[in-house]
C-alpha cells in the first residue's frame, strides 16, 4: 500500500510566475527526504484545425533548453480565468486567430514528479483571423502543418515538447475524421 506522507514544507522561491517549495516526505516506513516541487499555475494547450484540415502551430524561443520549438499553442491560466476562456486567449495571442468551435481534448500533468500544473486540452476549429493583435510580449511564428504531417514530425524529433505530444496526438487518436485524404 503506498503511504507517503508530508512531513514538512517550506517554500525557497517565489516569483509572479513560479514558486519553488521543498517538501520532505516520508514514504511508508523509510526514512524521511526531500522532495522540490515547482509551483505554477494550471495552463491549456490547443490544436486549431483549418477547414482545409491544416493545425496552426507556433515557433517560439524556449530560454530553459535554449531552442526554437515547433509546439501547439498554449499559456498559462490567470487567476479566476476558466480554461475555455484562457484556450481562447492563448489561441488568439500566439496565432492572431479565434475559433467558432472550442472542444475539450483531455487534460493532464504537465511533469507530475515536480510541478503542480495541470494542463487543459482543447481543440479548436472555425477558425478566423481576429482583429485583436497579437500581444506584444508573444514572439512567435505560426507554422501552417497538415494534421496527417503530425505523426511523421513527431517521430522525426520535429516536435519535442510533452504538451504538443500530448495534445496532437489526442486529437488524431479521437478525432480520426480531422485529418482529410490528399
Amino acid at each position: 500500500m503506498l503511504t507517503t506522507t508530508t512531513v514538512a514544507s517550506r517554500q525557497v522561491y517565489d516569483d509572479p510566475r513560479v514558486k519553488m517549495r521543498v517538501d520532505t516526505i516520508r514514504l511508508g516506513d523509510r526514512p524521511v527526504l526531500e522532495r522540490g516541487v515547482i509551483e505554477q499555475s494550471n495552463s491549456v494547450v490547443v490544436v486549431p484545425m483549418t477547414d482545409g484540415g491544416d493545425v496552426l502551430l507556433v515557433k517560439q524561443w524556449r530560454h530553459a533548453v535554449q531552442s526554437i520549438l515547433l509546439e501547439a499553442p498554449a499559456g498559462h491560466i490567470d487567476p479566476g480565468e476558466e480554461p475555455r476562456a484562457a484556450a481562447i486567449r492563448e489561441l488568439q495571442e500566439e496565432t492572431g486567430h479565434s475559433a467558432a468551435n472550442l472542444s475539450h481534448l483531455p487534460g493532464f500533468w504537465a511533469a507530475p514528479s515536480i510541478s503542480t500544473e495541470y494542463m487543459h486540452g482543447f481543440l479548436a476549429s472555425g477558425l478566423a483571423t481576429s482583429s485583436r493583435p497579437q500581444d506584444e510580449d508573444e514572439d512567435v511564428e505560426t507554422a501552417i502543418t497538415p494534421l496527417s504531417d503530425i505523426p511523421r514530425l513527431i517521430r522525426e524529433g520535429t516536435i519535442i515538447d510533452s504538451k504538443s505530444i500530448a495534445a496532437l496526438l489526442s486529437a488524431l487518436y479521437l478525432y480520426p475524421e480531422l485529418i482529410t485524404p490528399d
